[in-house]
């Protein structure tokens, strides 16, 4: 009897880096018995078998990519695939099954039954630290959105923050035996690597050296500082293509200055001590009823809560910090060097100009003499002298 495994996520815990190996693996899962289907396929993950339900899609080409078909659509073309092909595992990778929990999956399941699918049903579901998973959920939903509101008042992610809840859920569709929980921590994963702990934990097998492994983190995050610049500049965004362009941009610059953004595992510092450990209380009963019901231990989490160094300099970008990033952005848009004279004609003359009330000049040799309040409203001037520098001398 045919069984399928769905991956679910969460958001954050891995998917993408998942999702990339299976693709690069089909081939070789199929060896193992495991067919990674073609069908309701979008990049790397089954996300098409999420949007085609969904009445509105923002994205122009996901809306192209769909066009009128519906869920009923990829549903049949999953079941013939699963039909023609020899294997009896089936593993289908949507971190958007997860999205509105659980929805989605749900409506998958019953179409999949409803074109006769008789076999087996089981969930993998990764959970990670609940103040880990909204930081970096935060942080890419700054990254690839217009929001710019601080973590404080981002509530994106809490409904899916009381795993007990979660998973109870599943629990009443499903058959304990049946939900596979794994803990998204470097040392609860078997050797100590997701791709290891996904195949062993899942299909009892060993990750061995005829699998491709991603070779960087395919979800890189902002650094801090780009982070927070990119959280101002989104006060200004109305066009999706200059969005685009900071974002990329800003991810360059991250990867230039701290090289550990294009790594896995790297710990977020956006919350205050005070707000880690109120959600680390928040959830401590609910994570501890988790840990014994999947596990048999008090513990769901065994890693130390990490010291907090981020937080401050996300509270307090300073002007050098957004001299230096906006110099980074416009060298790399018009492949130019920006020297200081440009510079301070381009977003400092401008700047200057509006807190003085009076034209005033600068010269190269004066540049470093040059002192700027460090004030918020400042930074945020700057910022939106960039922005319209950059529209103005582009297609934008």
């Amino acid at each position: 009897m045919k069984t399928i495994y769905f991956h679910i996520g969460l958001h954050k815990t891995g998917t993408t880096a998942l999702q990339t190996f299976f693709t690069k693996n089909r081939k070789k899962l199929a060896k193992y018995d495991i067919l990674y289907p073609k069908s309701g396929h979008y990049i790397n993950g089954h996300h098409l078998l999420v949007w085609a339900q969904r009445k509105k899609l923002s994205d122009a080409l996901i809306k192209g990519f769909i066009g009128n078909r519906k869920l009923n659509f990829f549903v049949h073309q999953l079941i013939e695939e699963i039909d023609n092909m020899p294997c009896d595992n089936i593993l289908i990778s949507s971190e958007n099954l997860a999205a509105r929990p659980f929805i989605e999956l749900f409506r998958v399941i019953d179409a999949l039954k409803q074109y006769g699918f008789k076999g087996n049903i089981k969930i993998v579901i990764y959970l990670r630290r609940q103040h880990e998973l909204l930081s970096s959920y935060y942080s890419q939903y700054v990254k690839q959105s217009t929001y710019s509101g601080r973590i404080s008042e981002f509530d994106g992610y809490n409904n899916k923050l009381n795993y007990e809840i979660l998973l109870n859920k599943l629990k009443e569709r499903f058959e304990k035996k049946n939900i596979i929980v794994r803990v998204y921590e470097k040392k609860q994963f078997i050797n100590g690597n997701i791709f290891d702990d996904f195949l062993n934990s899942v299909f009892n097998i060993n990750l061995s050296n005829e699998f491709i492994l991603p070779k960087k983190d395919p979800n890189p995050r902002l650094n801090v500082k780009a982070l927070e610049y990119k959280r101002l500049t989104n006060e200004y965004f109305h066009n999706k293509y200059i969005d685009s362009f900071f974002e990329t941009t800003l991810l360059k610059y991250s990867r230039l200055v701290d090289p550990s953004t294009h790594k896995a595992f790297q710990k977020y510092g956006l919350l205050s001590e005070e707000q880690k450990n109120n959600i680390f209380k928040k959830y401590y009963k609910s994570n501890q009823n988790v840990a014994k019901d999947f596990f048999g231990r008090q513990k769901l989490f065994i890693s130390e809560i990490e010291k907090n160094y981020d937080h401050k300099i996300m509270k307090n970008l300073n002007i050098i910090d957004v001299i230096e990033i906006s110099r980074f952005l416009l060298e790399s848009k018009f492949k130019i060097e920006i020297t200081n004279e440009m510079l301070a004609e381009i977003i400092i003359k401008s700047t200057m100009e509006l807190i003085l009330e009076k034209n005033i000049t600068f010269n190269e040799d004066k540049f470093e003499q040059i002192i700027i309040p460090n004030d918020k409203s400042i930074i945020k001037t700057i910022i939106s002298n960039i922005i319209k520098k950059i529209k103005l001398i582009t297609n934008f």
